[in-house]
C-alpha cells in the first residue's frame, strides 16, 4: 500500500493506534472562575528614594512595579534598610487585624495611627504578669518590655504605611484580606475574632442601599420614614436571604449574606441595580454584558405592606449605558 503523502490525512481503521480527527478536537478545559476576575487593577504612587515608584493591586495581590523583590531582600538580609516601597508590602503581609478592615472598607480618609484598636502584643500582657508575681530578674523583664514597646512601634508604623495608601488601593487590599477571612471561616475562633468588623461594615454599606431600594419601589414614603435592617453573616456556600416588610412609614429586613457579597457584588459595583438591591451575583455570562443576579423584590400582600423577597433576574445594559434587572 502506497504511503500517505505530506499534507494528506490518512482514513481511520479499526485496530489503530493513533486518534482520528474526531478526537483529537476536544472542547477547551473551562477554567475556574476566580475572585478578582473582572476587577481592573489599583495603582498608586509613592515617594520612594526620591523617586515616584508605582504599587499596584493586581489580581488579589499587592505587586511592586519598580523594584526587584527578590534582590530587594537580598540587599536586607545584608543590612540594608528596605526601600519604602517593600516596607508598605511587608507592612500589608504583617497585618492580620481585623478592626482594620472597618476602616479600609468606610474610611475617605487615612486613619490617625491612635485611632486605630490595635490590640496588644500577647507576651506584653505575659510581661506583666510576671514581672507582678517578681518571677523575672530586673534584666530579664526589662529585656521583655524592651521587645514589647519595639514590636508595638513597627506594629503602629505597618498601620501608618498602609493607611496612607489611597483609597481606592486600601479597598483593593482590603478585598484580599475579605477573601483570607473567608477560606477560615470555619475556625470558630478566627470567625469570633473576625465578624464584628465585617458585620458592621456590611450594615453600613448596606443600610443606605437599602433605604434607595425601598423608596424605588414604594413611592408613598414619608419624607422622614424610618429604616432598619438586621444583617446576618453567612458562611461559604450559604445561599444569601432577605426577609422584611415596608410601609408608607418606612421598612425593616433582614439580610443574610456571606463575606463573598463584597468581592461577586460590591466590588464590581452592582449592589444596586434599577432600584434593586443585587444579593448575590452569577458566576455565569449570557452574552458579554448580562449576567444572572439574585435581587431584592418588594411584592404587594394588602394592608398597605409590601414584604421583600429574594427572586432570581438577569442584570442586562440599557442604550443609556445603565444596567437595568429582568425578572425571570
Amino acid at each position: 500500500m502506497a504511503g500517505t503523502e505530506l499534507g494528506q490525512m490518512r482514513a481511520y481503521r479499526r485496530g489503530d493506534v493513533t486518534a482520528g480527527p474526531s478526537e483529537i478536537a476536544r472542547e477547551p478545559t473551562v477554567r475556574p472562575r476566580r475572585w478578582f476576575d473582572g476587577l481592573s487593577p489599583v495603582t498608586a504612587k509613592i515617594r520612594c528614594g526620591g523617586q515616584q515608584h508605582r504599587i499596584t493591586w493586581r489580581r488579589g495581590k499587592l505587586v511592586l512595579e519598580d523594584h526587584d523583590l527578590l534582590a530587594e531582600r537580598s540587599l536586607t538580609a545584608l543590612g540594608s534598610e528596605p526601600p519604602l516601597c517593600v516596607q508598605v508590602l511587608q507592612a500589608w503581609q504583617r497585618m492580620r487585624n481585623p478592626e482594620l478592615l472597618y476602616g479600609f472598607l468606610l474610611r475617605d480618609n487615612a486613619m490617625a495611627p491612635e485611632e486605630v484598636a490595635v490590640p496588644r502584643p500577647s507576651y506584653e500582657t505575659v510581661a506583666q504578669r510576671l514581672m507582678s508575681r517578681r518571677r523575672l530578674p530586673p534584666h530579664m523583664a526589662a529585656s521583655l518590655r524592651h521587645a514589647a514597646r519595639v514590636e508595638r512601634d513597627n506594629e503602629m508604623w505597618d498601620i501608618t504605611l498602609v493607611e496612607a495608601l489611597p483609597d481606592a488601593l486600601r479597598r483593593a487590599l482590603a478585598l484580599s484580606a475579605l477573601v483570607r477571612v473567608e477560606r477560615q471561616w470555619d475556625d470558630e475562633r478566627f470567625r469570633r475574632r473576625h465578624a464584628m468588623p465585617i458585620a458592621s461594615a456590611l450594615t453600613v454599606i448596606t443600610q443606605p442601599l437599602f433605604e434607595q431600594s425601598v423608596r424605588r419601589w414604594r413611592r408613598n414614603l414619608k419624607p422622614h420614614a424610618t429604616f432598619a435592617i438586621e444583617l446576618r453573616l453567612l458562611g461559604a456556600g450559604d445561599p444569601p436571604a432577605c426577609a422584611g416588610w415596608a410601609d408608607h412609614g418606612g421598612a425593616f429586613a433582614v439580610l443574610s449574606l456571606p463575606t463573598s457579597w463584597f468581592t461577586d457584588v460590591w466590588a464590581h459595583g452592582v449592589a444596586l441595580v434599577d432600584g434593586c438591591f443585587v444579593l448575590s451575583r452569577g458566576h455565569t455570562s449570557f452574552d458579554a454584558s448580562s449576567f444572572p443576579v439574585v435581587a431584592v423584590r418588594w411584592q404587594r400582600e394588602g394592608g398597605g405592606i409590601s414584604g421583600a423577597r429574594a427572586a432570581p433576574a438577569v442584570v442586562s445594559p440599557t442604550p443609556d449605558g445603565e444596567r437595568s434587572v429582568h425578572w425571570i
